[in-house]
């Protein structure tokens, strides 16, 4: 299993216990953060630090 087949989204869910729109998926290869954003993921695209941090305050997490 590896990014970005669904089985591995899936699986992260499940061991999480989570559903996809409780989570935030964030990775630099665009087209694994798209295979999350299909499956319901909130998602961010990396492409530096200052955005992650701007990103994750804007989902109230530290």
């Amino acid at each position: 299993m590896r990014k970005p087949e669904p089985r591995i989204y899936a699986l992260a869910l499940r061991r999480f216990g989570l559903e996809a729109d409780e989570a935030l998926f964030v990775d630099d290869p665009p087209e694994n953060v798209d295979a999350a954003a299909s499956l319901g993921f909130h998602t961010h695209h990396f492409t530096g630090a200052d955005a992650l941090a701007l990103d994750l305050a804007r989902h109230g997490l530290p």
